[in-house]
């Protein structure tokens, strides 16, 4: 039996100092929050770490907890992401990791509980 995930794009308000978004395909879940100033914009710096994300993600052949954690190994090196939620689904398995202030909640037979808080 397979996960099946439901998803939605979040989006939020973003100006050059905050930026966030969220991200979904092939296995592949990302919400990423980064900070900027006006001479270098979060907008900018967010998705450029998006981009590394989504293209270390494509050349990895392993899809499990060793890899979340080189990913989230990537985010932390950037300096302007203060925080991200990295998930990959993998048949029965969601494998997941948080940096900065993080929680997560899933909802199975009507009922949530936190399956992650934190890094």
């Amino acid at each position: 039996m397979e996960l099946v995930a439901k998803t939605a794009k979040i989006s939020t308000p973003s100006d050059a100092f905050v930026w966030a978004t969220s991200f979904s395909e092939n296995g592949l879940f990302v919400l990423l929050e980064a900070r900027g100033n006006e001479v270098n914009p979060a907008a900018v710096v967010g998705k450029e770490v998006l981009d590394l994300l989504i293209t270390r993600f494509s050349n990895l052949r392993e899809q499990n907890l060793d890899t979340v954690n080189l990913l989230l190994s990537e985010v932390k090196s950037k300096k302007n992401t203060s925080s991200a939620i990295i998930g990959i689904l993998k048949g029965q398995i969601l494998y997941l990791g948080g940096m900065g202030r993080t929680t997560v909640e899933m909802k199975r037979g009507g009922k949530f509980g936190k399956i992650l808080r934190g890094e």
